[in-house]
């Protein structure tokens, strides 16, 4: 149907269809196309002869030129016999463009009869387009026509099963449209249940960080409360031990004392008594040799007697000191041993509690876990809308981003809402595209019905007339020509505007690039004479060569140093001169295309991005194939 359409289109330059092609049968009726042709054989026959005849007449020209050469050259100069010849080569040549004047003329005259006759005359290429079209469109609709019977045949005799494919088609669109919006309330409420239990999980595992924070903080003060109880104690203990030990030497010392006392006045007893025994020998002595020995012996043996008492109670005292010197070393051991004992529990306790000090975390395994914990909290408990204070609670971080998700909870549901009214919108336009196609489709039934009646008329040329006197179809012709039309305008103008911005771009980035070379140059111009001065202030030497020369930090300074060796490197110039040549070099579709990709893979994001849409194009293309053969399948089972 677009091949009718179009060939009308051709033929309406000429005015009414049927007019044309009366006017155009009625001038090639007057052309005499036969009588023309033969004509034209005859007058071109005759400029065959008159062109064999000019070249005849210039070989001969060209033997009377050589001719007169030879003579002119070998008379030897201008004499009047040279003459002769001469005007006889010039008739010669005077007669030839007599000839070839004579043919133009000729020439001239039939192209000009025969322009005239052309010229009036129609373009008869667009009527035998058009009468090939209209055979072909003929046969074709003809086939068509052959075909619809068959299928009306078929649809009458299948219009029951038709209605209720029809039913139960409109009762799948229900159920799809219920499957739909189930799918959709299913979708919802499981997002919402998702992030209802994503909540519920980061307020349990928030719980447990602060638990695991708290436990291990008590932990850590009881610890550290009865690692200072147990040094406490253990302190006490040496200090009692101390304390113990010097009452236990100090008694030892009281106690030797007493005894090298008692042992002093032991021996002086022990002395006396010796002397006290020599004295009694010496006055027994004395007595038996003054024989009066009666009267002594009782005096000293009282004495004796006396001392002896003396001795056994000093005796007695000093087994009592000795005795209550082992009670008290017994009792001073005892209560050493004690001590000792009550020591070595602390020592096992303070043991036992280093042990346990080692096994918890330590103070730095503490504070990593204090910062993980404070680090997750502030992953979660982010706000959107500004930074909260760190000396707030948990629960006004947790009101925070209460707060935070139900803005984004309302964001989220004017963007639903604005989703729905496009997809109304677009409903809207399915609707109205439908409608469209409804009344295309009455329109190529109104045609198809109008080549049928055509189709019973016995010529090409009422058959045409009667088609194209239709004013329906030439009404939506022209309406939908109007809308094409329209749409190429449109076309057109956002492409001129296109092509203004990327003009106007293209100049700007002209313009950039050029200050960017010019400053770039003018920068290492800079830092050329900055290497000058270095290199002067070198050779010069001493203080007094030093000049005050600006200190910059040395990427203000290595920035441009790469640059400048480019420069000074004359083959790094060549081959920039050389790239840049054989890009000039290349055709415009080249040049963009390298362009394209070396902007596309220059950086890590754009070749991530063109790998990502070369995938998700890939996927696209898969699934639209698979979703068409899926449809053209059950097309066929239906049609079947």
């Amino acid at each position: 149907m677009t091949t009718f359409v179009g060939s009308e289109e051709g033929l309406h330059e000429f005015g009414h269809p049927k007019h044309v092609v009366v006017s155009a049968l009625q001038s090639w009726a007057q052309f005499q196309f036969e009588a023309r042709r033969g004509a034209l054989d005859k007058q071109s026959i005759e400029i065959a002869d008159l062109q064999d005849g000019s070249v005849i007449s210039r070989k001969a020209l060209a033997d009377a030129t050589r001719t007169f050469k030879k003579s002119f050259t070998g008379s030897g100069g201008r004499t009047t016999a040279s003459y002769k010849p001469f005007s006889a080569l010039l008739k010669e040549y005077q007669a030839e463009i007599d000839r070839l004047t004579a043919r133009a003329k000729f020439s001239e005259s039939a192209f000009l009869e025969l322009y005239k006759a052309l010229d009036p005359l129609p373009d008869p290429l667009p009527l035998l387009q058009r009468g090939v079209e209209d055979a072909n469109l003929v046969a074709e609709l003809q086939q068509r026509m052959s075909g619809m019977e068959a299928q009306s045949t078929a649809m009458n005799l299948n219009l029951g099963e038709r209605a209720e494919y029809e039913s139960t088609f409109e009762h799948l669109r229900a159920q799809v449209h219920a499957a739909r919006a189930e799918t959709e309330d299913h979708v919802r409420s499981a997002v919402a249940a998702a992030q209802q239990s994503f909540m519920e999980a980061q307020h349990k595992s928030m719980e447990a960080f602060e638990a695991r924070d708290a436990e291990l903080s008590n932990q850590l003060a009881a610890t550290s409360e009865a690692h200072m109880a147990a040094q406490k104690n253990a302190e006490a203990l040496k200090t009692q031990l101390f304390e113990v030990q010097a009452k236990l030497d100090t008694m030892r010392n009281a106690n030797s004392s007493q005894a090298e006392m008692a042992s002093e006045d032991l021996g002086i007893t022990r002395e006396e008594n010796s002397q006290l025994r020599r004295r009694c020998a010496e006055l027994e002595n004395q007595l038996a040799r003054e024989a009066r020995p009666e009267s002594f012996a009782p005096d000293a043996n009282v004495e004796l007697a006396s001392k002896d008492v003396e001795i056994s109670h000093l005796t007695e005292e000093l087994e009592s000191l000795r005795a209550a010197l082992v009670s008290e070393e017994e009792r001073v051991s005892t209560t050493v041993e004690a001590l000792q004992k009550e020591l070595a529990v602390g020592e096992g306790r303070i043991a036992e509690l280093n042990s346990k000090i080692e096994s918890m975390p330590g103070v730095e395994e503490y504070e990593e876990l204090k910062r993980r914990t404070e680090t997750l909290k502030a992953l979660q408990l982010e706000d959107s809308d500004g930074p909260i204070d760190a000396e707030e609670g948990l629960e006004m971080k947790m009101l925070h981003r209460l707060r935070a998700l139900e803005s984004k909870l309302t964001k989220t549901r004017v963007e639903l809402m604005e989703k729905d009214e496009d997809c109304k919108e677009a409903k809207d336009k399915v609707a109205e595209m439908e409608e469209l196609l409804a009344d295309q489709k009455a329109l190529v039934s109104r045609l198809e019905e109008g080549i049928n009646s055509m189709t019973d008329e016995k010529t090409a040329d009422r058959d045409l007339t009667m088609h194209l006197d239709s004013k329906e179809a030439e009404k939506d012709d022209v309406t939908m020509l109007a809308i094409v039309t329209d749409q190429r305008d449109r076309f057109r103008t956002k492409v001129r505007e296109v092509e203004d911005e990327s003009r106007k771009l293209s100049e700007a980035l002209s313009l950039l690039k050029s200050e960017k070379e010019n400053l770039e140059a003018d920068n290492v111009q800079l830092y050329s004479k900055i290497r000058y001065l270095q290199s002067y202030k070198q050779s010069s030497g001493g203080n007094s060569a030093k000049s005050p020369l600006p200190e910059e930090d040395g990427s203000s300074l290595q920035k441009y140093h790469k640059v400048y060796e480019e420069t000074m490197n004359p083959f790094t110039a060549f081959n920039r001169k050389e790239r840049k040549r054989r890009v000039n070099e290349l055709s415009t579709a080249e040049r963009v295309t390298l362009l394209a990709g070396e902007r596309m893979l220059g950086t890590r994001f754009s070749r991530l991005f063109v790998f990502v849409y070369v995938i998700l194009l890939h996927l696209f293309v898969f699934i639209v194939l698979s979703m068409s053969r899926s449809l053209c399948h059950e097309l066929e089972e239906s049609q079947r």
